[in-house]
């Protein structure tokens, strides 16, 4: 009987990244970086951005009633 190779690698790879928490962050507490600019939310926690309009809509903002 021949010797069988199984390659695993692939799903080990997957199964670590899996274990990893999903926001890496510098301590116990920490509130990380902004996801869209960036920005330390440790030092503007009330930090925000504007909604994002929805791309469908966008004709709407020409409408003038004057």
């Amino acid at each position: 009987m021949s010797p069988v190779l199984v390659e695993v690698g692939a799903t080990l790879r997957a199964q670590a990244q899996a274990a990893l928490p999903a926001q890496v962050l510098c301590r116990e507490g920490c509130l990380g970086l902004c996801p869209r600019c960036g920005e330390n939310l440790n030092e503007d926690p009330a930090h925000e951005h504007p909604p994002d309009k929805d791309p469908r809509w966008s004709k709407l903002d020409e409408l003038r009633f004057d």
